[in-house]
C-alpha cells in the first residue's frame, strides 16, 4: 500500500511539473515572439492561448493533488486499522499467553515491566527481584549472549525473532535450555513501544535426546550391562551384549529380575556384593567371579533414577583374555627368573665369601660397594622367588597341606624373621597378647610367607619410630590374624586394586617403594587355598589393617563337641571385602 502512495504522489509531482512548464512556454512565447506588440490580432491570439494554458494547468494540477490526497488518506486509514487491528490482537495474545505460558514484557532498553508466572516459577526467581531490572541482569540463567543477539535484532529491525539459550538457573541443579521468541511490539502510532518474550522449557526434550544417544552408546557397548531397582531388583534395562546372552527381548528382560540372570542365583553373595554401597562405605564394588569357567569383573554402582527409585547399575567384563596375556607374561617372566636363580645364588655365594675375608682383608671401600652388591643380590633373589612362587602356586604345585600350628608360636616366628628388616628401617613389630593354646589348622610354611609379605609392607609404608602391630582375635571358628600399620594409607578406589599380579599401589605420601607387585597376589592365593580372603581397611592419613581368617584346630583328644572360639557354637565363613 505504500507503494502506490508513493507512486501517486510522484505522479500528481509530475503532472503539476508538466503543467508548470506547459504555462512557461506560452510566458515565453508571448513576450519573446517576434512582431507580437504590432500585431493587435496576434497579442489577442497569445492572451486566450496564454489563458487556456493557466487555466489548464491549475486545473490538471488541481486534480493531480486532490487524487493524490484522496489516495494518501485512504491508504493512511487502511494503514491505522491494520496497526489498532495488530494491537488488539497482541493484547489478546499477550494475555492469552500470560495466563499459559513463561512471558514478560520488556521495555525498549530491555527492563521487565510484567512477567507472567509461569516466567516466574520457571527461571526460579520471584517478579519482585524482576520488576524494574534489566532482564538478563535479574535472571543470571539468561546470560547468554544468543538472547542479547535476538533482543538487539528485534529492537533494531522490529521482526520477530527465535532461537535455543541455556545456562544454570539456582534453584536446581543440571543446565537448563530455553527455546525463546522475542516479538517486539508497536504503538497505535507505529512507534516501537516494548518486547514481548515467550520462554518455553526445552531441558526434558534434550535430556531425551541425551539419553537417547546414551541408549545407543550401551546397546553397542561389548560389556554386559545391567540396570535394577534396588528394593525389588526388578530389571529396568538390559544392553543387547546382555539380552543376546541370555536370549531376551527387551520386553521380557523389563519382565524379570537380576536373579533370574544366573541359575541357582546366590543372593547372599549379592547382599554382601552391594553391602558396602547400600552402607554408603564405598562408591563402587567390584567383585571377580567364574561363569561357565570363564572369568569375570563384576562392577557395581549405586545410582538414583529420574523417578527417585534407587537404582544399582552392573557392568560385566569379561577377563578370560586378559588372564590368557597375564598368563604367558607370567610364564615367559618366570622361564627368565627360573634361568635367573641359579647365577644370582652364585653370585650372591661369591659376596658373602669375599665379605667374609676369607680371600684375604677387605679395604674399607671395597666394603661399602661390597655391601651395595650383596643388598642389590638379595633384593634381585626376593624379586625372582617371588616370581617363582607366583607361578608354582598358579600351576598347582605347591604343597598346601596342613596341620595343627600353634599360633603364638606362629606369629612370634613371623616377626623374628622380619626383625632385621624392621630395624633397617627403625620400625618396630609387636604382637599382642595370644593364649598359649590357640591352634590353627594351616599350611604353615606358606601361612609364614602370608605374614611375612604382609610385615614387610607395612614396614615399608611405616615411618621410623612407627610401630606394626600383629593382632589374633577369636571369630566364631576361627581367628582372625590381622597386620595394622600407621602409615600413610589407601583411598578407597585403590583397594580394588590389590592383589593384581605386578600391580604397585602409588603412595598417597608420594614416596616410591621397592618391591615387585607380587607380595599380596601371593598372598590372596595362599589365602584361597586356605579358603579365606584377605580384608583391607584404610584411611588416608592414618594406617591400614590387613586382616584374614584361619579355622581353628579341631580338639581331637575327648571327641567333645566344638563351641566355636566365642562359645556361640557358630563357625561362619571368613569374611573379607577382598577377594
Amino acid at each position: 500500500m505504500l507503494d502506490k502512495c508513493v507512486v501517486s504522489r510522484s505522479l500528481a509531482i509530475l503532472i503539476g511539473f508538466l503543467a508548470l512548464a506547459l504555462t512557461s512556454f506560452a510566458v515565453a512565447t508571448y513576450f519573446l515572439a517576434p512582431g507580437v506588440a504590432e500585431n493587435p490580432a496576434l497579442q489577442a491570439f497569445l492572451a486566450r492561448q496564454l489563458s487556456t494554458s493557466i487555466a489548464i494547468a491549475v486545473v490538471v494540477s488541481a486534480v493531480a493533488y486532490l487524487l493524490w490526497t484522496a489516495q494518501f488518506r485512504r491508504l493512511q486509514g487502511r494503514q491505522q486499522k491494520i496497526l489498532n487491528l495488530q494491537h488488539d490482537v497482541m493484547a489478546k495474545q499477550m494475555e492469552a499467553l500470560s495466563s499459559q505460558a513463561a512471558t514478560c514484557i520488556l521495555d525498549p532498553s530491555g527492563r521487565v515491566e510484567a512477567a507472567s508466572d509461569g516466567f516466574v516459577d520457571m527461571l526460579g526467581t520471584s517478579a519482585g527481584a524482576l520488576l524494574g531490572q534489566p532482564l538478563v541482569e535479574a535472571v543470571p540463567c539468561l546470560q547468554d549472549s544468543r538472547l542479547h543477539r535476538m533482543l538487539s535484532e528485534a529492537r533494531e529491525h522490529g521482526r520477530f525473532v527465535s532461537g535455543e539459550v541455556s545456562g544454570y538457573p539456582t534453584d536446581r541443579p543440571g543446565r537448563m535450555v530455553v527455546h525463546v521468541t522475542v516479538i517486539p511490539q508497536f504503538d497505535r502510532e507505529g512507534a516501537f513501544s516494548q518486547i514481548l518474550l515467550v520462554l518455553a522449557d526445552k531441558t526434558q526434550e534434550k535430556m531425551s535426546e541425551t539419553d537417547r544417544f546414551l541408549g545407543l552408546m550401551l546397546e553397542e557397548l561389548q560389556e554386559e550391562i545391567y540396570v535394577y531397582e534396588a528394593g525389588t531388583l526388578a530389571i529396568r534395562y538390559m544392553n543387547q551384549s546382555a539380552r543376546q546372552r541370555l536370549g531376551w527381548s527387551p520386553a521380557e528382560a523389563r519382565a524379570r529380575k537380576i536373579s533370574d540372570t544366573v541359575p541357582n542365583f546366590d543372593m547372599r553373595a549379592l547382599e554382601k556384593h552391594i553391602g558396602p554401597l547400600v552402607e554408603q562405605r564405598q562408591n563402587a564394588v567390584t567383585i571377580e567371579v567364574s561363569n561357565a569357567g570363564d572369568s569375570v569383573e563384576i562392577v557395581t554402582r549405586k545410582m538414583t533414577g529420574t523417578d527417585g527409585v534407587d537404582l544399582f547399575v552392573s557392568s560385566l567384563r569379561d577377563l578370560s583374555h586378559r588372564h590368557e596375556i597375564e598368563a604367558a607374561k607370567l610364564q615367559t617372566v618366570s622361564m627368565v627368573s627360573h634361568e635367573l636363580r641359579s647365577p644370582l645364588a652364585s653370585i650372591k655365594g661369591s659376596l658373602s665369601l669375599l665379605k667374609s675375608g676369607s680371600l684375604g682383608e677387605i679395604p674399607a671401600p671395597v666394603e661399602k660397594v661390597l655391601d651395595i652388591a650383596d643388598r642389590n643380590s638379595d633384593r634381585l633373589l626376593v624379586i625372582v622367588n617371588d616370581i617363582l612362587d607366583f607361578e608354582k602356586i598358579r600351576s598347582g604345585t605347591v604343597d598346601f597341606s596342613t596341620a595343627d600350628t600353634g599360633l603364638h608360636d606362629l606369629l612370634h616366628e613371623a616377626v623374628d624373621v622380619n626383625q632385621p628388616y624392621a630395624d633397617r628401617h627403625g620400625v618396630t613389630l609387636r604382637v599382642a597378647p595370644v593364649p598359649a593354646d590357640a591352634r590353627v589348622e594351616v599350611s604353615q610354611d606358606r601361612i609364614m610367607q602370608v605374614l611375612t609379605n604382609l610385615l614387610s609392607n607395612a614396614i615399608k609404608f611405616s615411618d621410623p619410630g612407627d610401630t606394626v602391630l600383629v593382632c589374633a582375635e577369636g571369630e566364631g571358628g576361627n581367628w582372625r590374624i590381622s597386620v595394622t600399620d600407621t602409615g600413610p594409607g589407601m583411598p578407597e578406589q585403590a583397594i580394588a586394586d590389590i592383589g593384581k599380579p605386578f600391580h604397585q599401589q602409588v603412595p598417597v605420601d608420594g614416596r616410591k617403594r621397592e618391591g615387585t607387585g607380587l607380595g599380596l597376589t601371593i598372598v590372596k592365593q595362599i589365602l584361597g587355598h586356605h579358603g579365606t580372603k584377605l580384608a583391607v581397611e584404610s584411611t588416608v592419613g592414618t594406617g591400614s589393617t590387613f586382616s584374614f581368617a584361619l579355622p581353628a584346630a579341631m580338639p581331637s583328644a575327648d571327641g567333645a563337641a566344638y563351641d566355636g572360639l566365642d562359645g556361640t557354637g557358630d563357625t561362619p565363613p571368613p569374611t573379607a571385602i577382598y577377594s
